[in-house]
């Protein structure tokens, strides 16, 4: 098929590509396509499904362009007719090539502020059953006037929009079970975000920052680390719901030998401190009476 579009391109095959007008739209380096492009298109065909080159970029928009040129078009906007015969021209898939082509579009064109009205139709398109994010891209940018990269349609969906979305405060038992899970699991936030309903990675990373500045301001003079402060708060936190959320299966407090350093670090401080009361003249006085 790709020798049929170069022979059906006539004059146009050595013409230049005028890319002046292209990087207006395009994230694109190059000053000038190579003369010999075409032969770029043996290399292409063997990373269709893969992370693209140089190269396979290079041949892409050289076809593409060149396709819509020849149909008189000056757009740049390919539609979905469009990518089915690119698809056959180039032997790759026109959900793949439409979101190539999404993510090289310059950042001002594709980074705009949602509008009521997309956040409106991307929910009737969530309506439908996908099988990638690909897919919900490709739909929507057929039916809306801005086109969406499938990363920015993930992350609108994910963090905005899906209904099952919790938007209320963090509940003190979510706190304790976002807290276990840093202590077990480190900072997989996308990891911990799916252990904890109605969640998304930012509002788990953002949640977590925040208990741990929270602390910080409060204990200005503190050296500890991330983990310890982490030991401390659950240390202060109700402990009956301690209980119950050492109790899930998602959440066993078994202490590791790291944990349990920190744990004795705590007891150190707390040893410490006891001590240092303990030479106060009203501690005496009262320990005296006591006795």
């Amino acid at each position: 098929m790709f020798q049929e579009f170069l022979d059906g391109l006539g004059s146009l095959k050595h013409k230049p590509v005028a890319l002046k007008q292209v990087k207006k739209i395009l994230k694109i380096e190059e000053k000038s396509l190579p003369k010999n492009i075409t032969n770029y298109f043996v290399e292409f065909t063997k990373h269709t499904s893969h992370k693209w080159q140089r190269k396979d970029k290079m041949i892409f928009i050289w076809t593409t362009l060149k396709y819509l040129e020849k149909q008189g078009r000056t757009d740049l906007k390919p539609n979905d007719d469009d990518w089915i015969a690119l698809s056959e021209i180039l032997g790759a898939p026109p959900e793949l090539l439409n979101s190539k082509w999404i993510g090289m579009l310059k950042t001002d064109l594709k980074q705009s502020p949602w509008t009521p009205e997309e956040d409106d139709l991307l929910r009737k398109v969530m309506t439908q059953k996908f099988i990638s994010w690909t897919h919900v891209a490709l739909e929507y940018n057929r039916a809306s006037p801005i086109m969406r990269h499938a990363k920015q349609v993930r992350e609108r969906w994910n963090n905005y929009l899906d209904p099952e979305l919790n938007k209320c405060p963090w509940t003190e038992q979510e706190q304790i079970q976002l807290l276990q899970l840093v202590q077990n699991q480190g900072k997989k936030w996308s990891v911990i975000s799916k252990q904890i309903k109605g969640r998304t990675e930012n509002q788990v990373k953002n949640a977590y920052n925040s208990l741990i500045n929270s602390y910080r301001r409060n204990h200005m003079q503190t050296l500890d680390s991330d983990e310890i402060i982490v030991s401390k708060l659950l240390s202060k936190l109700d402990p009956p719901l301690l209980q119950a959320n050492a109790s899930t299966p998602m959440i066993q407090p078994m202490p590791t030998l790291q944990q349990q350093l920190l744990m004795q670090a705590l007891l150190f401080e707390r040893l410490k401190s006891m001590a240092f009361f303990a030479q106060l003249p009203g501690f005496l006085a009262a320990q005296q009476q006591q006795s």
